[in-house]
């Protein structure tokens, strides 16, 4: 677990780098929304994350990951996604 922070975290201080400035956090989080799907429930951008499922990977809120004792995914895709979302968390708060 620590590996696969440790490997999000290092990928998204370079989409950081990348996507500062050019993003309009505003008119991003404003329309774009995910939709996890164990509640149903539409979250913005950032608060969904991807898990390991039986068949296939999903998309699930962080309360669902909690809640349900879902697994992070370890997919190269899957730390892609996850250091984007991280990356765009860190604009959205502190440019």
């Amino acid at each position: 677990m620590e590996e696969r922070k440790a490997r999000v975290r290092e990928q998204a201080k370079q989409y950081h780098a990348q996507f500062k400035g050019r993003l309009d956090m505003e008119e991003y989080a404003g329309n774009t929304q995910a939709r996890c799907e164990f509640c149903d429930k539409n979250v913005k951008p950032w608060e969904i994350r991807i898990v390991a499922a039986s068949e296939k990977e999903r998309w699930a809120c962080q309360p669902c990951v909690d809640r349900e004792g879902l697994t992070l995914s370890n997919s190269d895709q899957a730390i892609q996604f996850e250091a984007i979302r991280l990356a765009t968390k860190w604009i959205s708060i502190r440019g």
